[in-house]
């Protein structure tokens, strides 16, 4: 999976497998709408929020990845625990835990 531009990306990766990225355009231009790119969420921000994308996975112990599809509110995040049962394939819901590739 990639996104070919020529901007910032970080991989992110859970169980040793790249399953998501986060996609940086310059400040000021339209971003395309977050959605899934061979079948793995892509999420799509400007540049200025790449150093807290980017610090976020190194400095929390435990950062999840919440994709709900396009056109809906998709994000990084802290919680204390995921709700619901982790599933096989490390999916908590629209939830999966994430560190940088």
């Amino acid at each position: 999976m990639y996104v070919q531009h020529q901007s910032a990306l970080i991989g992110l990766i859970n169980s040793g497998n790249w399953f998501a990225q986060l996609v940086f355009y310059p400040n000021g231009a339209v971003l395309p709408t977050d959605g899934l790119v061979d079948g793995q969420p892509c999420l799509y921000y400007h540049l200025d929020d790449f150093a807290n994308c980017y610090a976020l996975p190194r400095h929390e112990e435990v950062v999840y990845l919440i994709f709900n599809g396009p056109g809906s509110q998709n994000f990084l995040s802290t919680f204390e625990r995921a709700p619901g049962t982790e599933d096989n394939d490390g999916w908590v819901g629209n939830t999966r835990r994430a560190v940088i590739g």
